[in-house]
């Protein structure tokens, strides 16, 4: 209940101080840029209120969390709802920065990859460290047909992807520092937005592959179906 209060409190403060410096910023402003970093597309700020409006809809998610039954499913489901609404918020600012101090004619010179990837980035890696500890449930981790009949595989599994999004976070980490690093034209940062997508789909895939594995070896070896436990 009180994670549910912080966050509506900052999430409407969020929503509001974004809305004030909307009406501030001229009627006409960049709202989608090239791979050279020139604003290819103008339209009116109010279209990057759907930052903010995103964060602040988490609240609702956060509400039914905060009055639903006690269990350890309310605490994925807080710390998925706080996270999602955090890299919306980060998100929405740094288009505010760039739009802010944008010129007609000028090249972005704020890394867009970089300042984009990097919050997703270490959210995978957050993810990745939760992943181990998490038991089965119906919203987060590895959840296929193999890891929701048997306990034994979703631990196998989840730990595994742990290490798999981990890694995931990292490359695309690094990937978007590297490329916003590299002074080439044109830019090579949104390289980093294919390599995130990348890693996360190898990530999956890896999960999925691995868990049908452990499943078929714990069939092999005689291992049964076990219940999926309730809480």
């Amino acid at each position: 209940m009180k994670t549910a209060i912080i966050y509506t409190v900052l999430s409407v403060l969020n929503l509001i101080g974004f809305a004030v410096g909307a009406a501030l910023l001229p009627a006409r402003v960049p709202v989608h840029f090239d791979a050279a970093g020139l604003a290819n597309r103008f339209g009116s700020p109010w279209e990057y209120i759907a930052f903010p409006a995103v964060t602040a809809l988490m609240t609702l998610g956060l509400w039914v969390v905060a009055l639903g039954r006690r269990g350890k499913k309310r605490t994925i489901l807080a710390a998925l709802f706080c996270g999602l609404g955090a890299v919306f918020a980060c998100l929405g600012w740094m288009f505010f920065g760039i739009i802010s101090q944008f010129r007609p004619g000028e090249t972005m010179s704020i890394p867009f990859g970089a300042v984009t990837v990097l919050p997703c980035a270490l959210l995978l890696v957050v993810l990745g460290n939760y992943m181990p500890r998490v038991r089965q449930n119906a919203f987060i981790g590895v959840r296929t047909s193999a890891t929701m009949k048997s306990e034994t595989v979703w631990i196998k599994a989840n730990r595994a992807g742990g290490y798999a999004f981990f890694a995931a976070g990292l490359v695309s980490a690094a990937a978007a520092i590297v490329f916003s690093c590299v002074d080439a034209k044109p830019r090579l940062d949104f390289i980093s937005i294919p390599v995130f997508l990348g890693c996360i789909l190898a990530a999956a895939v890896f999960c999925v592959v691995y868990a049908n594995s452990c499943y078929r070896r714990e069939l092999r070896n005689g291992g049964g179906k076990t219940e999926q436990s309730d809480e």
